[in-house]
């Protein structure tokens, strides 16, 4: 959040809220050796606040600040794959891809004020796409013992 004092207030959020549901299907070709392969399917909601200064079209006077707000949801699907690889009982080695996905967020737009002197600031419908990285994911696990387990892993976001 980033604020202005002195005399005005300007701050601004972005609220992204998401669930993804995977439902996926893994196959054993051995003890050693698995794969799994599965589809997201994601619902989200989003919520933009600005504050924009306003300004006498005629003297450039700065005005009071307008609260410019947008609120929406979208859906995005995509899929998923894994494999997994255990040489030995105390190690193994895997991996997990997620591709990206591409939301089209669809909302309203308010003004708060709604107008600036005798001007009806823009609201209504609005459209705003947000596409949501790849990553691939890379882990080890080792277990010396039944009670130790250290792993560790990398992730990429393309």
């Amino acid at each position: 959040m980033e604020r202005r004092l002195a005399g005005s207030l300007s701050c601004s959020c972005t609220e992204i809220r998401s669930f993804f549901f995977t439902p996926v299907i893994a196959y054993a070709f051995s003890d050693q050796f698995s794969i799994s392969v599965g589809a997201l399917i994601s619902i989200a909601d989003v919520k933009i606040i600005r504050m924009t200064q306003l300004q006498d079209p005629v003297t450039g006077q700065p005005k009071p600040d307008a609260e410019v707000n947008m609120e929406g949801d979208g859906n995005a699907f995509g899929f998923t794959a894994g494999i997994l690889f255990k040489p030995s009982n105390n190690f193994s080695v895997g991996a997990s891809y997620r591709s990206e996905v591409k939301f089209d967020f669809e909302g309203t737009l308010t003004h708060t004020p709604a107008t600036f002197g005798t001007t009806t600031l823009p609201a209504g419908d609005v459209k705003a796409p947000l596409t949501a990285p790849q990553n691939l994911s890379v882990g080890v696990a080792f277990m010396p013992s039944n009670e130790l387990t250290i792993t560790a892993d990398f992730q990429w976001n393309l």
